[in-house]
């Protein structure tokens, strides 16, 4: 056998192990599609035997601790669910603008400084600028735009290097 034979040969035995796992990817990808298919089923199936029996036309013993699973487990559901709608209103309840806003935007919103940078459109406002910074230096005895002359010693172990 010649080398050009051999090449041949090697060329054949390459072209038939890509066949063969062309084949292999097709079949594992539509193994993968039937099993959705059978969860999709299954889940169907029991949400189906659930709905049955609670309206008792289905009743087996094998049933029961699932049964009763799945009614914990709904139970705990509608619990949060009622949860975050308080937690929801009681948070909407608080400014007027907060039923328009998300959380996040509420807490910038009731930033001073993002406040004044975004109003006066700079991106580094200063606590000053914002009108209830003028509130409280006016309770304080300073200017609106005075720092403080020292800050407390709790602020200035917190502070930044």
């Amino acid at each position: 056998m010649g080398l050009i034979d051999t090449v041949k040969a090697k060329a054949g035995e390459l072209a038939a192990d890509a066949e063969r796992a062309g084949r292999v990817a097709a079949a594992q990808t539509r193994l993968v599609s039937l099993q959705g298919d059978l969860r999709r089923a299954e889940r169907e199936l029991g949400q189906t035997a659930y709905a049955l029996t609670g309206l008792g036309e289905l009743r087996h013993p094998d049933l029961e601790a699932t049964v009763a699973a799945v009614a914990q487990a709904r139970a705990a559901v509608d619990e949060t669910e009622r949860e975050i709608g308080v937690l929801r209103s009681r948070s909407a309840a608080t400014p007027a603008t907060a039923a328009t806003r998300g959380p996040l935007e509420e807490t910038v919103a009731e930033t001073p400084v993002l406040d004044a940078a975004v109003a006066g459109g700079e991106a580094g406002a200063v606590a000053g600028s914002a009108p209830e910074a003028d509130d409280i230096a006016a309770s304080s005895g300073e200017a609106a735009g005075d720092a403080p002359a020292a800050a407390p010693a709790d602020e200035t172990a917190d502070a930044a290097p």
